[in-house]
């Protein structure tokens, strides 16, 4: 596999937004988008304003010329191959809005996508943190508020090794709480290990759910695999 681009090595390394006087300019129609974007304001809002999946597939294949977002394949125990595509449009200053939507390749003739996510998040450099807040919506589940935050605590002067703290609310849209998750894991970069290699090794600790994992990530391929037998696999296209 040929080396990664420096936007893709960015990606790899979990990298804030650059700063807008270092973006090159939008184009007419990406700030269209960006002003005309607004979240539906409910789950049957949400699913009528889905696209089919031979419409989500187009935009997968399109996203390949398209830097802000991110289309990937993944594969999960137990469960059938999904598709899924990310874009990250700029708001500010480090903060941007990121959609997800993803389709089920598994199930024959789905009208929908399985799952739709919004988020506004804010990325904070000098204290390697970020914070984002938004609504996601699973095929057959009601619509679901989201609140995550991320802490990187450094170990060496380049970022390549340190501990990462994250933890995750979602309610219910009343605001009661559905789920909590929080992790500690202990994240080692190796850029170049080989040529047009890069590896990253994580080993953290799932606090509500007690459970250890691993994960292993070499350029676009990434392994999860946790200590209750449960496993994904991921390729970024």
């Amino acid at each position: 596999m040929g080396p990664m681009s420096p936007l893709r090595r960015r990606r790899f390394l979990s990298l804030p937004p650059t700063s807008p006087s270092r973006r090159r300019p939008e184009s007419i129609e990406s700030r269209r988008r960006l002003v005309s974007f607004s979240p539906p304001q409910s789950a049957s809002a949400l699913c009528c304003c889905a696209p089919s999946p031979p419409s989500l597939l187009l935009v997968l294949f399109k996203s390949q010329t398209n830097p802000l977002m991110e289309t990937s394949l993944r594969l999960r125990g137990g469960g059938g191959l999904r598709i899924h595509a990310k874009e990250k449009l700029p708001l500010g200053y480090n903060s941007l809005i990121q959609a997800h939507g993803e389709i089920d390749a598994s199930t024959a003739g789905a009208a929908a996508p399985s799952y739709l996510a919004l988020f506004v998040r804010q990325f904070y450099p000098q204290l390697s943190a970020n914070a984002g807040v938004g609504v996601h919506l699973h095929k057959g589940d009601d619509l679901t508020y989201n609140l995550r935050a991320k802490k990187a605590l450094p170990f060496t002067s380049n970022g390549l090794l340190g501990l990462n703290l994250k933890g995750r609310l979602l309610t219910d849209t009343e605001f009661k709480p559905k789920k909590r998750t929080g992790a500690v894991e202990l994240a080692w970069t190796i850029l170049d290990l080989r040529k047009g290699q890069d590896v990253r090794l994580k080993l953290g600790y799932e606090f509500y759910d007690k459970v250890p994992y691993l994960q292993l990530r070499e350029n676009n391929w990434t392994l999860n695999a946790y200590m209750d037998g449960k496993w994904d696999v991921r390729f970024d296209m």
